[in-house]
């Protein structure tokens, strides 16, 4: 496969590319999402594999070696990064790998006359973060919690009796004001439900929220999902101290806010961030922030629970959750957030206990 080009041109364009810092991240980024083994060279088996996962069609290994040999202007059987410019940025090239070059390359690259080549910005966000996803075989965690939430639930109804409103399991998991000194009843409330109208709602917004956070962020989904349900019960027994809890309602609920907060981190890396911002926010602002507003804690449902949840989402998602590129005043918001998650934490274990001691001697 030839490819040829006029070699003043390319020579300008790359001058041009490297001359703004802007436009070579994003070069970079494609660069790097081929360079596997990140040596700083592809070698032909890492351009097949990068092009059989990001386009729809798969290329002929002939056709993709054509071109890997064409640029390989050293005969290293590598290409090297300048290589690579020359080879993303060729016409023909392009038309092949239109898909790739359209979701991470979001300059044009024109050329009006034959000595001149103008670089037009035509987009904002790059969209790696959605080429993040992907389904492994550790991307199972939330499928895993809910498949033991719903065991848990049905073992639990089969054992009660006549005796008793409540299983031998709920009995022995939920947060009941009477054993806070039992700690793990904190988090292990997440196992048992009221009811399959509690139960089922909150599988349903935790595997279609929680997977998607999964498929980027792994193992950092759980323990978001424990750290708000954690959160969620100490802002419950110290405003509610009377009260019981059950449900991960405070797990799912730390899923809205961390998605903000991953939006937030990856703004230029997200497609539409912005529109999952307002759907987020407005989804976080008129349910756990709106219903304790108006509902307080009256009936069964914990809203300040959801409302724990929501902030320690928020503050422990900057934290742990993945940032593809991070910049210096993000790291200042990493910062400030570790240290008013630890600040809030503190100052409710020490009210729960404060309350609890109280609680004991009235």
């Amino acid at each position: 496969m030839q490819c040829p080009e006029d070699p003043d041109e390319t020579m300008l364009m790359k001058t041009l590319i490297k001359s703004n810092p802007r436009v070579t991240h994003y070069y970079r980024e494609l660069f790097n999402k081929c360079d596997k083994n990140r040596d700083g060279y592809i070698s032909f088996k890492e351009l097949q594999k990068f092009a059989e996962n990001h386009e729809e069609h798969k290329f002929p290994d002939k056709v993709i070696k054509a071109i890997h040999k064409n640029f390989d202007r050293n005969g290293d059987e590598l290409l090297d990064f300048e290589e690579f410019l020359e080879m993303i940025n060729n016409p023909k090239v392009t038309k092949i790998f239109k898909r790739i070059r359209s979701r991470y390359i979001k300059f044009v690259v024109t050329s009006p006359t034959k000595k001149l080549v103008r670089l037009q910005s035509t987009l904002s966000n790059t969209g790696l973060y959605e080429e993040e996803l992907t389904c492994k075989a550790y991307t199972v965690g939330m499928l895993i919690l809910s498949a033991v939430q719903i065991t848990f639930y049905y073992i639990n109804l089969s054992l009660k009796t006549k005796e008793s409103e409540e299983g031998p399991i709920e009995m022995a998991l939920k947060f009941t004001p009477y054993r806070k000194e039992e700690i793990w009843r904190y988090v292990t409330h997440i196992f048992v439900h009221s009811s399959p109208y509690h139960l089922y709602p909150n599988l349903f917004i935790q595997i279609l929220i929680g997977i998607p956070l999964e498929m980027v962020h792994s193992w950092r989904v759980l323990v978001i999902y424990v750290a708000g349900a954690l959160g969620g019960c100490l802002a419950h027994s110290v405003i509610v101290p009377h009260s019981e809890l059950v449900g991960g309602s405070g797990g799912f609920y730390a899923f809205y806010t961390a998605h903000i907060a991953t939006v937030i981190m990856n703004w230029r890396e997200m497609s539409h961030p912005a529109v999952q911002l307002i759907l987020f926010g407005i989804m976080t602002i008129f349910d756990p922030i709106y219903n304790y507003v108006i509902m307080k804690n009256l009936g069964d449902v914990s809203y300040i629970a959801h409302l724990g949840g929501t902030v320690v989402g928020l503050l422990l998602g900057v934290n742990i959750l993945r940032n593809l590129k991070e910049t210096k005043n993000e790291r200042v918001v990493w910062y400030i957030c570790i240290v008013t998650y630890f600040l809030l934490m503190s100052v409710f274990i020490v009210l729960s206990i404060i309350i609890n001691r109280y609680c004991s001697l009235s």
